[in-house]
């Protein structure tokens, strides 16, 4: 399974939920791959060491995959870093290398999560999504605009096979106010089992 993340906010949310599933996830094989060819943040965010081969170094330089894929010691999580302000990033990740590295990947491991800059900032995340089962836009409640999160979604559903939103933060002592509180602790609940079964 293979998904793609775009994001609102300067947080690398994949990040966070990619290790949260490997870490409650020990018999599952999970690969973060950091599409953020722009401005990188899972190599410093897991600490990748610093001889690790970036994503742009494969998709342009042919480096092998061996030498791209690192692990991390804490959570056992697998991820391909990526380097910051790589030229012509919507191209790279549109090419045949990048397919073919997806293709090569999806029988290996049991979910795929590809991170990726703002959709509404560059046209990178529409080229990655096509590439995803589905697609998540991850916004701040109260934070995120609501007609760019609903023109984000509207953009990720064009091309992906499949789209969602999360929202972040979410004051639920004020949402509970309207009434929905027993509802969004099930269902929070609900997709916590089916992302750690996955």
């Amino acid at each position: 399974m293979t998904g793609v993340q775009t994001c609102a906010l300067p947080i690398s949310y994949a990040c966070s939920l990619a290790t949260l599933v490997a870490r409650s996830n020990p018999t599952k094989r999970v690969l973060l791959i950091d599409c953020d060819l722009r401005r990188s943040a899972v190599a410093q965010l897991l600490k990748a060491p610093q001889d690790a081969g970036t994503l742009d170094q494969y998709l342009e330089k042919g480096r092998p995959l061996g030498e791209v894929l690192s692990r991390s010691a804490d959570s056992g999580l697998f991820f391909i870093a990526a380097k910051s302000d790589t030229p012509n990033s919507a191209e790279l990740l549109a090419s045949e290398a990048m397919a073919q590295l997806i293709e090569a990947f999806r029988d290996k491991f049991d979910l795929i999560i590809l991170d990726t800059p703002p959709v509404m900032a560059v046209s990178d995340p529409r080229v990655v999504a096509r590439l995803a089962d589905f697609a998540v836009f991850v916004g701040r409640w109260e934070k995120t605009a609501r007609d760019i999160a609903a023109t984000a979604f509207k953009l990720l559903a064009e091309v992906a096979p499949s789209a969602g939103v999360v929202l972040t933060q979410v004051d639920l002592k004020r949402h509970a106010k309207y009434g929905y509180s027993d509802y969004a602790a099930s269902r929070s609940e609900e997709h916590t089992s089916e992302i750690q079964s996955h």
